[in-house]
């Protein structure tokens, strides 16, 4: 079901309360509310946003290609502009424990700006390496950094590199979540849906039963556990840790590349289209059991 169409899309969110925040390549910040009121929020210079974040109390980060903002649906202001990063494009954030905010960038700097305290670097990838996302660890032990080619742990100050062994020849690895049990999902648009436990690389392919390998963006939900999967081609797909069940376009009623999936409080799965749609993924479309 599309309920709207903006330009391309680039980061999909979803708040405690519904409201749906869609980072767009032109049109800068869309905020979508039942049962259909649109605003949007621009400013000067680029209005390319880049990832998103919710948080509590209906607050949220975006960062874009001049900094990294913070606010609500109807307030929005710059937290860290190109003075402290300069160029640089904010392509990651993350609201964290004690209203920690997290932000990577892609020339490879991680920073995180506290409640009361003032914007601090806290780390640098390799070099020539891109903070893609980020992901909270299990039990708040640190956060999760998708960088260009290998899944980093950063905790207590250190990073912790995770590379794939050459026998999977992974090649671009993008997006990141976590589950409840540890586990740390990313994709290959090449290869597939990969899981990283205990530092083994799992690759799931056609022979494990997924529908396509072309995999853009992730979520894990938070209500049941299942990961799923949005495709280059369209459509997408939902693993229960034993079987993968495609949901095609058709049924989703998007059409195109799907860049973003997000989950409410009642399972409501939402996603985005690089054409700029909006879908409300319906009841029909979720996988029993």
């Amino acid at each position: 079901e599309i309920v709207w169409s903006a330009g391309r899309v680039n980061a999909l969110s979803v708040q405690a309360n519904g409201t749906v925040l869609l980072g767009t390549e032109s049109q800068g910040l869309a905020v979508y509310s039942e049962p259909g009121t649109v605003t949007a929020a621009r400013w000067s210079g680029d209005p390319s946003v880049l990832s998103i974040s919710e948080g509590a109390h209906a607050e949220y980060l975006f960062g874009t290609g001049n900094g990294l903002w913070g606010g609500t649906p109807s307030l929005q202001q710059k937290l860290i502009g190109s003075t402290s990063l300069p160029n640089s494009r904010v392509t990651a954030t993350l609201w964290g424990r004690g209203h920690a905010r997290w932000l990577g960038t892609d020339s490879g700097t991680i920073a995180r700006i506290g409640a009361s305290h003032p914007f601090v670097s806290v780390a640098t990838l390799n070099e020539g390496k891109m903070a893609f996302a980020f992901s909270p660890a299990l039990g708040g032990k640190g956060i999760w950094i998708q960088e260009s080619g290998a899944m980093v742990h950063f905790v207590d100050g250190s990073l912790q590199r995770y590379t794939p062994p050459p026998a999977l020849q992974l090649y671009s690895m993008r997006p990141l979540a976590t589950d409840p049990q540890g586990n740390v999902w990313t994709a290959d648009v090449a290869r597939g849906l990969i899981k990283l436990r205990e530092g083994t690389f799992t690759l799931y392919g056609r022979a494990d039963g997924l529908p396509r390998i072309d995999i853009h963006c992730l979520l894990v939900s938070k209500l049941t556990g299942k990961v799923w999967m949005g495709f280059v081609g369209g459509g997408l797909a939902v693993y229960d840790g034993k079987t993968f069940t495609a949901i095609r376009a058709a049924v989703l009623g998007c059409e195109g590349p799907v860049r973003g999936i997000a989950e409410t409080s009642d399972n409501t799965i939402w996603i985005a289209t690089e054409a700029g749609q909006l879908c409300r993924v319906p009841a029909a479309g979720h996988p029993q059991g």
